[in-house]
């Protein structure tokens, strides 16, 4: 029986010489225009089983790299533990009964044990049967050049999975140290990687078995409900930031009033001390030019001294007074 398995990892390099990416001798357009357009499928010029796929150009931009096995690696293999997501193919279909053997190595590869239980295997076509377990998915019954296919959606699943969980990790990051400028952004972020790169039906309609191989896939790697869950924590942070901003603004203002009362007040204080002031100084030049006026009568007028002295001991109560 054909075996084949696929191995994909989250990758930084280029390989020096690429060509495009070909099935049954034809290039990949089993996805909806919004993705195909956004997406880089080639390989190896030398090696037609190491893939490179590229998704959400020009955004969130995810390379992979895809190696292809005739065996399953080991689980300690640096490939397998480095693995993003895995695919194995099983040539022919699975029965009750004479193919247990085979049953027992697609359990192996999932789950690295025998314990995959029978209703884990889904049927999604005549003598076509889908596992999904972990980050691992296989294909027992189908032809290689659609095994080839579920490769590239299981890809963009991972795709989808890997970008999310990094998002959630950083608004974690970012809210534990209190960096709400960056928070801001990364809500700014998803919100414009949800309206250009995040489809919940990304393979075209026309493509009827993929479409079916993808909702288990979707399922699976729970991409609706993950992404539903980091728009929500995303939008509630930014509720909260937003309230926060206006109660700040709020006080701000309150605190300014305040200081525009005080200050209002003390300038109406010191006008009122300057007003006073300037009364009494009036008042004590008026009572300084009746008292000159007096004594130039007075300097006409015959008195006593004793007079003079009981008149200026009550003009200085008059002054002490005021």
């Amino acid at each position: 029986m054909k075996t084949s398995f696929a191995y994909i990892s989250i990758t930084q390099s280029t390989p020096v010489e690429l060509v495009p990416l070909k099935i049954a001798n034809q290039g990949i357009s089993f996805f909806i225009p919004s993705v195909e357009s956004y997406s880089q499928f080639a390989c190896n010029t030398h090696d037609v089983k190491d893939w490179k796929l590229s998704f959400f150009q020009l955004s969130a931009n995810v390379c992979v790299r895809v190696l292809f096995t005739p065996f399953p690696l080991p689980h300690n293999d640096a490939v397998h533990c480095q693995a993003l997501a895995r695919v194995g193919w099983w040539e022919r279909p699975l029965g009750n009964s004479t193919n247990t053997t085979d049953r027992y190595a697609v359990s192996h590869f999932l789950r690295g044990s025998k314990a995959l239980p029978d209703s884990t295997f889904v049927s999604v076509g005549e003598h076509f049967q889908i596992a999904c377990d972990r980050n691992g998915l296989a294909l027992v019954g189908t032809t290689y050049q659609q095994f080839q296919r579920i490769v590239i959606c299981q890809a963009l699943a991972a795709a989808y999975h890997y970008i999310m969980t990094s998002k959630m990790l950083a608004l974690t990051q970012h809210l534990k140290h209190q960096r709400f400028d960056a928070l801001a952004t990364l809500h700014e972020e998803v919100l414009a990687f949800n309206a250009s790169d995040f489809f919940a039906r990304p393979i075209d309609i026309a493509r009827q078995q993929l479409n079916q191989v993808w909702s288990h896939l979707a399922a699976h790697w729970q991409l609706c409900e993950t992404n539903q869950q980091l728009t929500s924590q995303l939008k509630d942070i930014s509720n909260l930031l937003l309230t926060k901003r206006e109660q700040k603004a709020q006080h701000l203002r309150e605190l300014r009033y305040q200081q525009g009362e005080k200050e209002q007040l003390r300038t109406e204080a010191e006008r009122a001390s300057k007003q006073e002031a300037q009364a009494r100084r009036a008042f004590r030049i008026d009572i300084t030019l009746s008292l000159i006026g007096l004594l130039s009568v007075l300097s006409i007028v015959q008195i006593t001294p004793n007079d003079i002295s009981q008149f200026l001991n009550a003009w200085a109560n008059l002054f002490l007074t005021s």
